[in-house]
């Protein structure tokens, strides 16, 4: 496996209405079931309640992902920054407020 050093490089994963982009390091590094991603966050961004964030999981779809901090769910059955086909189900990708369940108590 490969050293990545995740301060140096290209951002190809871009949310510009989020403040959001980032860069795959788990597979540059030679990880082939893992995945994980680092992200920049601009001032104010509205797309993570951190400053900066290194994601890290098994890089299967469909992903479900409690953000503690902030107490919401993030949901997404596609890759959040992958560019949709034409004509092709956009999918879920969002975030909820775990307050927000709909399931009876």
């Amino acid at each position: 496996m490969s050293r990545v050093n995740v301060y140096e490089g290209e951002f190809p994963l871009v949310r510009e209405e989020m403040g959001v982009r980032g860069r795959p390091v788990a597979r540059p590094a030679g990880a082939r079931e893992l995945g994980g991603s680092v992200y920049e966050l601009a001032p104010g961004a509205s797309g993570f309640n951190l400053h900066a964030v290194l994601a890290i999981s098994t890089a299967n779809s469909p992903d479900v992902v409690l953000y503690a901090e902030s107490d919401t769910v993030g949901v997404a059955t596609r890759h959040p920054f992958a560019p949709l086909p034409e004509d092709d189900d956009e999918g879920i990708v969002g975030l909820f407020r775990r307050e927000d369940n709909l399931r009876p108590s």
